[in-house]
């Protein structure tokens, strides 16, 4: 039997996702989006479109502008421009994003503009989703955070706190005036000192100061709905876990309190609730980021459109090649091995066989999520208290999980200065992260590499 690996009190490691109860599988691409990728950006029949300039765009007889009038195109963008002219850079640069005013599926005529000479290729945004549910509020006290001591996180504090380590968490979205999280983000100095209006560090972003908003491309990544059934929560929930504010008699504690996190906001005000609208934006100013490690508590079923989605995984292997350290969920949505009462009696989901065939063999394992499951991504899986699988955590061969650690009963931040008990691997990666981060402020001249390979080697194995 596989042996997986659970995280030990000399590494610190515990590993939590969290999973809404939405099905990727339901609906596999977000509706009315898609990426495209020209030969050239020379020619001038790829114009940008957007409400307005929609009356000039409207007159013209190219392909590109008959689609905004006839097919009820909102917005025409550039959304990867900020990467070098060769290589992956120069790829990544004639990627267009198109959104459809109506969201309806216009499948018929993206199709269409694959018999143009010019157009390489044309994508679906798959739909992805976070990997936590919440289940109670909780009282503020740091002794509840049994997951910490677990790993013997406190003790590892009289020898690393993660200062200097800076963590991009690309999430739904934050509330960045938390009691317990405010003083946490990561402030971009050049950004604070310079002109407003002017992209003074010149990143291509204007006043990110604190953070970037990628879904309406602004430099505001706060959730500001109040209504707790349609608010943006999962960011502020997965934040507080990595970093928290300790010692200052409120709230709760954290496993790296002295990490910045530059919070990366993937779901558009526009949108009630939590759909991650633009979350290749969002790593992608990860990416271009002062960040070491990129925290993803997010991710798609194995569907064919996700596991070759080829700008996916150029933007993962851009991440990777750069040096940064990618976490994500491995996913809450299979159990297999388990009995289903298991789940049933503490109210989790529906227990689930997942059967596939190498060769003449055939495995019962749970499915893949991406991003987590590219070989450039540290996958974490979620276990108990006991030091058991999680009965709603991915996890096998097939998963490619990389790490397990605690995923149930995680108190950690939520908006307007609340505090939550959640389960899922959402919970389970930005621990890791934080754990990574403990580790790389010892040596952060050390590659990623080195720093995975700690965390993996120190871990215990549970079957």
């Amino acid at each position: 039997m596989k042996k997986y690996k659970q995280l030990t009190p000399i590494i610190f490691l515990i590993f939590l996702l969290s999973a809404y109860h939405t099905k990727a599988d339901t609906l596999s691409y977000i509706k009315g989006t898609y990426y495209m990728r020209v030969s050239s950006l020379q020619a001038p029949f790829v114009p940008l479109c957007n409400p307005s300039n929609a009356s000039a765009i409207l007159s013209g007889t190219d392909a590109f502008n008959r689609m905004c009038r006839f097919s009820s195109v909102h917005t025409i963008t550039r959304p990867f421009t900020g990467f070098g002219p060769t290589g992956l850079g120069d790829t990544l640069n004639r990627y267009f994003r198109i959104d459809f005013a109506d969201t309806s599926v216009h499948d018929e005529f993206m199709d269409s503009l694959l018999t143009l000479t010019y157009v390489e290729i044309v994508e679906k945004l798959p739909q992805m989703q976070t990997f936590g549910t919440f289940t109670f509020p909780n009282d503020k006290s740091a002794t509840k955070q049994w997951y910490i001591d677990k790993v013997k996180g406190f003790q590892a504090h009289d020898y690393s706190t993660g200062s200097g380590i800076i963590i991009a968490v690309v999430d739904d979205a934050f509330d960045m005036n938390h009691e317990d999280l405010k003083g946490s983000y990561y402030i971009n100095t050049a950004e604070k000192n310079g002109t407003p209006g002017v992209d003074d560090d010149g990143n291509g972003y204007i006043d990110d100061i604190t953070g970037w908003d990628a879904s309406d491309n602004d430099n505001d990544p706060h959730n500001y709905e109040t209504n707790f059934n349609l608010m943006k929560y999962h960011g502020t929930m997965v934040t507080g876990v990595i970093a928290a504010t300790p010692n200052n008699y409120k709230g709760i504690a954290s496993i790296a309190p002295d990490v910045k996190i530059i919070p990366i906001k993937i779901s558009s005000d526009s949108f009630s609730g939590n759909p991650l609208t633009h979350p290749l934006e969002g790593l992608m100013y990860a990416i271009q980021s002062p960040a070491k490690i990129i925290n993803m508590s997010w991710g798609g079923k194995e569907l064919e459109n996700v596991a070759n989605s080829s700008l996916l995984h150029m933007l993962i292997i851009l991440a990777h090649t750069s040096g940064k350290l990618l976490v994500a969920s491995a996913g809450n949505g299979h159990y297999p091995f388990f009995e289903q009462t298991k789940c049933i009696d503490i109210g989790r989901g529906k227990p689930k066989w997942e059967s596939y065939t190498i060769g003449s063999t055939t495995y019962f394992d749970s499915a893949r999520n991406y991003p987590a499951a590219f070989a450039e991504v540290l996958s974490v899986g979620a276990t108990s208290s006991n030091d058991q699988k999680a009965c709603f955590s991915d996890y096998g061969t097939m998963s490619h999980v990389d790490i397990m650690a605690p995923g149930e009963a995680i108190l950690t931040t939520s908006p307007f200065n609340n505090y939550m008990t959640v389960d899922g691997t959402s919970f389970s990666s930005p621990m890791v992260a934080g754990i990574c981060a403990l580790v790389w402020s010892i040596n952060p001249l050390v590659p990623q590499q080195i720093v995975i390979d700690r965390v993996k080697n120190s871990a215990d194995n549970i079957k």
